[in-house]
């Protein structure tokens, strides 16, 4: 699922949407059943982690891109692009021009998406840095744990990190805390993360556990000079 091969699957006239990569994730997401596995077993995954995503790769290419080479030259260039997400707890500058980008980015091309947070107007620059923290039972104690490390910022900078590194490294999914994304006839809350090569916002609701894979995307809190 490579940004790269949507070259070789595309549809008569359109590429693969947001809607369908959507839906498509969520088809993997369920087509694992985490509920059997043991704690051992979860761990040897997570640590493991790198040879698990390439076998599911691996099964993927074969099954449904028969025109994908592994080691061809739009492959190769990827990898090197990729390398450009700054490291975890590395900080660095992002720039918003909300007149530009706005919450609604992150569903575009989905529908029965509904936003209910705040919305930033104006333009800023602010630093950032991307942190693991562990595995927590829901989105409120991710919350919690990233206080100690900046500040929760809202949707329309994740699009603003996406924009500027638009090569994801398989290194696992960079989330924001901005539980304020509902669906249609749902109950549930959701978050906003760059998952995957793909490129595109994935959605993961609020209420499941997040593991040690997440990186979370925290704002740097520059004080003044003059504060204590």
């Amino acid at each position: 699922m490579e940004k790269y091969l949507m070259k070789d699957v595309q549809c008569a006239t359109n590429l693969i949407t947001g809607e369908q990569v959507g839906t498509i994730c969520t088809i993997i997401e369920h087509a694992i059943p985490i509920e059997r596995l043991s704690n051992v077993d979860a761990h040897a995954i997570i640590k493991n982690r790198k040879a698990f995503a390439a076998d599911i790769r691996r099964v993927f290419l074969k099954k449904y891109i028969p025109k994908y080479r592994a080691g061809s030259p739009s492959q190769r260039s990827t990898s090197v692009a990729a390398q450009n997400i700054p490291a975890d707890n590395v900080e660095f500058e992002l720039t918003l021009d909300a007149d530009e980008i706005q919450p609604e980015d992150c569903c575009k091309g989905m529908t029965g998406w509904k936003y209910s947070g705040v919305t930033i107007i104006g333009k800023y620059t602010r630093r950032f840095k991307l942190v693991r923290i562990g595995r927590f039972g829901n989105i409120e104690s991710v919350r919690r744990q990233l206080q100690s490390h900046g500040r929760i910022p809202h949707c329309q900078w994740l699009i603003a990190f996406m924009t500027k590194y638009r090569q994801h490294d398989n290194e696992g999914p960079i989330g924001i805390c901005d539980s304020s994304w509902e669906l249609d006839k749902r109950p549930d809350t959701y978050i906003p993360s760059y998952f995957n090569k793909i490129g595109n916002v994935h959605f993961s609701r609020a209420d499941l556990a997040k593991d040690d894979t997440w990186r979370w995307l925290v704002e740097v809190i520059v004080r003044d000079s003059n504060e204590a």
